[in-house]
C-alpha cells in the first residue's frame, strides 16, 4: 500500500523513522532559489537583519550569506555542531531588537506554532519566511492562522525538493511538493502565488 501512496504523492509516510526533533536539513539550492526571487521582487530584503531560529547545521544560513543576505541571529533547540548557535526554544523566545525577518525551515509538526510565534515577535512591516509542504495551506487550525495572518506570497517549487536526514546524509523522498510561504506583519490582502 505504501508504494501506491508514494506513487500518488499522497502520503506523509517517510522511508524509515522520522528524524528526532523533526530535523530535516535544507539543501542550499532550495534556499538559493528563494534568495534569487527575493532579490528580484523585494530588493530591500538584502538590507534585512535576519534571524534563523531552526538553524540546524547551518545550510540555510550558508545559502543566505552566500547570496548576500545579512543573518544576524541564529538559534536552534538542539546543538547540532553549528559554531556560534544560540541554544533556545523558538516557541519560548522573546523579541530580539532590530530583526526585520525571521527565515527558517521549521519542524513541520509545529510549523503553525512557529508561524504564530514569528508574527508575534516581528515588528511592523517585518517578514516571516518559511519553507514547508504545500499542504500547509490546508486545515482548520491553519485556517485560523491565515484569517489573522494571510501569507503575502506563496512560492511553489516547480520540481520536487529533497531534504536531508542530516546525521546520516540520507535524502528523504522527493514525493512532496514544497513552497516558501512569505508573511508580512499586518498584511491583510490575498496571497500572490508564484513559482520557483
Amino acid at each position: 500500500m505504501d508504494k501506491v501512496f508514494k506513487c500518488l504523492g499522497a502520503t506523509n509516510h517517510a522511508v524509515g523513522e522520522r528524524q528526532k526533533d523533526d530535523f530535516y536539513s535544507t539543501p542550499e539550492y532550495v534556499t538559493d532559489k528563494v534568495c534569487s526571487w527575493l532579490k528580484k521582487n523585494i530588493p530591500e530584503s538584502l538590507n534585512w537583519k535576519i534571524w534563523e531560529p531552526a538553524a540546524g547545521n547551518g545550510r540555510m544560513i550558508n545559502s543566505l550569506k552566500n547570496n548576500g543576505f545579512n543573518v544576524t541571529n541564529y538559534s536552534d533547540i538542539v546543538d547540532r555542531g553549528l559554531p556560534g548557535v544560540e541554544i533556545a526554544d523558538f516557541l519560548e523566545a522573546e523579541k530580539k531588537e532590530n530583526i526585520d525577518c525571521i527565515f527558517t525551515n521549521p519542524p513541520y509538526s509545529i510549523a503553525t506554532e512557529f508561524a504564530e510565534k514569528a508574527m508575534d515577535l516581528l515588528e511592523d512591516e517585518g517578514y516571516y519566511i518559511m519553507l514547508g509542504r504545500i499542504q500547509f495551506l490546508e486545515g482548520k487550525k491553519r485556517g485560523k492562522l491565515f484569517d489573522k495572518h494571510p501569507p503575502k506570497y506563496v512560492l511553489i517549487f516547480r520540481e520536487r525538493v529533497d531534504c536531508w536526514k542530516d546525521d546520516i546524509e540520507t535524502k528523504t523522498s522527493g514525493a512532496l511538493c514544497y513552497a516558501f510561504f512569505i508573511f508580512k506583519k499586518d498584511f491583510k490582502g490575498k496571497p500572490t502565488v508564484d513559482w520557483l
